[in-house]
């Protein structure tokens, strides 16, 4: 039970992180397109 906590641990912080960058490129890509359009 110890091993698989442990092991499922940090699959829920990669995918934290992963969600983050993610998050992160949406948001990026989303202003990019509005100052596409705004021109």
């Amino acid at each position: 039970m110890k091993s698989y906590k442990f092991r499922l641990y940090p699959n829920k912080k990669q995918e934290n992180k992963l969600n983050n960058i993610l998050n992160l490129a949406k948001f990026t890509y989303n202003k990019q397109f509005e100052g596409f359009a705004c021109r």
